[in-house]
């Protein structure tokens, strides 16, 4: 929940966010800065995915909103890592920057975690003002839907892939190697979402990004592995 006092007492609260399930005890708003355009707030947080608590269940992704001033949401994105050591990927705190946001958090596994060879890294992340994440200024980025923001990059990748949707409807990802075989399959239930996809154990050579919605192939794009 957000909330904003006012100074003569009165206030509004709003309950931003969603949950998988009922039990989201790690989900939370934990930092907040005004917004650049001087028209909101800008939220970022750690939203509970997965349940019950157990090692090989629990999961959290990184969310960022922004409010208006008087509480309205105007927009809501997610963030989340797809690796099976990882447990948390957590937005801690974010401040307003040139153009942007910069918003830092972490990515946490458990030691029960098969794969799990470190318990914390440092997750810092830049966005535009709509809370687009951005590439850095040499990676290439490859359009796969223009109209619904459906990015991915850098192209060519070497340890890490981002893919971006906005979509109005359920989608699938899969990645696919030259041949034909699915590495990964992702089902885009937000709106709004970066996947942060591990590609260091990936062979040097091509592969293709598919978007498939209602069982039919929408749009496909090369990408390459160095």
């Amino acid at each position: 929940m957000i909330s904003k006092i006012y100074k003569d007492g009165s206030q509004w609260d709003r309950v931003i966010g969603r949950t998988v399930n009922s039990d989201g005890i790690i989900s939370g708003w934990f930092g907040l800065t005004e917004a650049i355009e001087g028209d909101g707030y800008v939220a970022a947080g750690t939203m509970f995915i997965n349940a019950p608590l157990s090692l090989d269940t629990v999961k959290t992704f990184g969310a960022l909103t922004k409010l208006s001033l008087d509480g309205d949401s105007l927009w809501y994105r997610e963030f989340s890592t797809i690796d099976t050591t990882i447990a948390f990927t957590e937005f801690r705190d974010v401040v307003a920057a040139k153009d942007g946001y910069m918003i830092i958090g972490d990515e946490r596994c458990f030691l029960g975690f098969t794969g799990c060879d470190r318990l914390s890294s440092l997750l810092i992340v830049r966005t535009d003002a709509e809370g687009r994440v951005l590439p850095d200024s040499t990676s290439a980025v490859v359009t796969i839907d223009a109209e619904r923001h459906l990015t991915a990059y850098p192209n060519p990748f070497t340890e890490e892939l981002y893919l971006q949707h906005e979509l109005g409807r359920s989608a699938n990802y899969r990645l696919v190697d030259i041949s034909g075989h699915v590495l990964i399959e992702l089902e885009a239930e937000a709106p709004m979402h970066t996947y942060k996809i591990p590609v260091t154990s990936y062979v040097a050579g091509p592969y293709y990004i598919q978007l498939w919605e209602a069982g039919e192939l929408r749009g496909t794009v090369k990408v390459v592995k160095q």
